[in-house]
This record gives structure tokens, sequence and C-alpha cells, in this order.
């Protein structure tokens, strides 16, 4: 039943997040009572850090799954009056309720809570690294930042490290892109041009926002994204015009579109950026990480 499943691999979902951290615990409590020796809260810490980049690396690379398998718990098909689960029309939808229910809960856990807690972390851990001022090599707390700093990128670092410290937060614009495109479409005139449609604009809105900001640090990553979300474009452009065979007007009208879409992604991508001088810091701070 693909109802039972997706609750099951949710809470397996769940699960798995809550076992790091009981598994951290766990290995501590077994070594034994902390000793007062320097290398050993070094390697403690390190394990930790470790712990918490396995934690966001999971959550990073299940969220479209998650979100797709969960949103297809409420995607229904209507046949006269009878309304049934679009996967699977042997089910009613009357008799998923309590599923539903427990999607619910996972969708609050999962779709909502998986980008609120990379926000605060991104937010409070990793904003300061890149607003505060440039670390001092013979201020007192030179060694403590740089520390600090080290284990933010080993945490987080899946994140942001391939933005521009001024994008930092890029990462809060991906998500809902896949959410997007990979979860609420089902519920937007499934199986219509509409929904192509509606995927379009997606794909075109994250083509000029990426244009836009240009995030990226290492030119050539940027140079892939953008190639990326441009065969999306144009996939899902060969997709409307395969399953409609338009008239003149339309075909002119949509041609027109095109043109205007070219024609926006050229100013956006001629637009002069500013460079950061965050990212100047990041690379002092290497430095002086080396010279200590």
């Amino acid at each position: 039943m693909p109802e039972q499943a997706t609750v099951v691999f949710s809470g397996g979902v769940l699960a798995l997040l809550l076992a790091v951290p009981l598994a951290f615990r766990l290995i501590l409590a077994l070594r034994g009572p902390s000793r007062a020796h320097a290398k050993h809260h070094e390697v403690r810490a390190e394990f930790f850090d470790r712990c918490v980049q396995l934690l966001v690396g999971v959550a990073y690379l299940l969220y479209p799954i998650l979100c797709m398998r969960l949103l297809k718990l409420f995607h229904a098909a209507t046949f006269d009056s009878v309304r049934v689960l679009h996967d699977d029309h042997r089910l009613y939808m009357d008799d998923l309720r309590g599923w539903q229910a427990g999607g619910l809960l996972f969708i609050a856990l999962f779709v909502g809570g998986i980008p609120a807690a990379f926000l605060t972390c991104l937010w409070r851990e990793v904003r300061p690294c890149f607003t505060s001022r440039q670390v001092d090599i013979n201020s007192a707390d030179a060694v403590a930042r740089v520390a600090r700093e080290g284990r933010v990128f080993v945490r987080y670092g899946l994140l942001f490290s391939k933005y521009k410290p001024s994008c930092w937060w890029f990462e809060l614009v991906e998500m809902p892109r896949k959410l997007l495109l990979v979860g609420s479409i089902i519920f937007v005139a499934s199986g219509t041009a509409a929904q192509i449609c509606y995927a379009i604009g997606v794909a075109l809105s994250s083509i000029l926002v990426l244009t836009a900001f240009q995030p990226y640090a290492d030119a050539r990553l940027s140079f892939v994204a953008w190639v990326c979300q441009l065969c999306t474009l144009l996939t899902l452009n060969c997709a409307l015009l395969l399953r409609h065979d338009f008239d003149p007007e339309t075909e002119a009208a949509f041609e027109d579109l095109v043109v205007a879409a070219v024609t926006a992604l050229q100013v956006c991508h001629s637009m002069p950026t500013p460079r950061n001088p965050t990212l100047r810091r990041r690379h002092a701070t290497t430095r002086h990480a080396t010279l200590l």
C-alpha cells in the first residue's frame, strides 16, 4: 500500500535522524567519564562535528524525496463523485484519514522543519562568520575564532561552501524550488498543459534568480548550474509543444514569450555584480588559520 509505505519510510527517516545523536551519547557513555586531556576533548569535538555533518547530509539528500512522497498522500483523483488516491485508484480518500493525519505530522517535521532547521543553523552559525570583522592574528581570541569557523565549515559546509560569502543563504532559495518542482506541482491541474506551464514558470524564475545573484563561488559551477536550469526549461517547453498542436496565433504568442525570457536572462546576466569584501576576508581567515 503506498500510504503505508510512505508513512513507514518517513518514520524510518525520523528514526535515522534521532539515532545519530543517541549513538553519539552512547559512544561517549561507553568510553567512560571525560578526562581532562586536551587531545580527548579535540577528538570528542571532532566526532560531534561529524555527527552534525551526517545529519545535515541525510536531511539535505532526502528532502526532495520526502516532499514528493508525503504530498502524494493528499493527491486525489475524482471519478464522478468518488475521490480516490491518484497513485492507487483502489484506495478511497475517506479511508485514508488516519494515514493522512500521520502524513501531516511528518510534513510539519520534514517539509517545513528541515528548511526551518537549516535557516536557524545558517543564521546563527554561518552568518556571523561572514558578517563579523576580520580575524586579527594578534588578538587574544584569534585561535578560538578560527577554530570555531573551521567547525562551522565541517558541520554546515554542505549548505554554504559552494556559494559566495554574500550568498550564504542561497540554499534556502534552492529548497523551495525543489519543493515546487517535485512536490506541489502534482496539485496543479494534474496531467494537463497548465501543469507544464506551472513548471515552466518555476524553472524560468529559478534561472532569473540564479542569473541575477550569481551565487556560486566557482564560475565553472555557476555555468553548470545555469546550463542545467536551462535544460530543464527547454525540456518543459518541448513537453508543452508535444502535448498540443498550437494554432498560429498561440504559437506566435509562445515565441514572443520565449524571446522575452531570453532577453530578460541576457539583461540580468549583463548586470554588474559588485565584488564582495567578505570573500577577501574568508581568504584572509584561511591564511591566518594556516599560520596558526
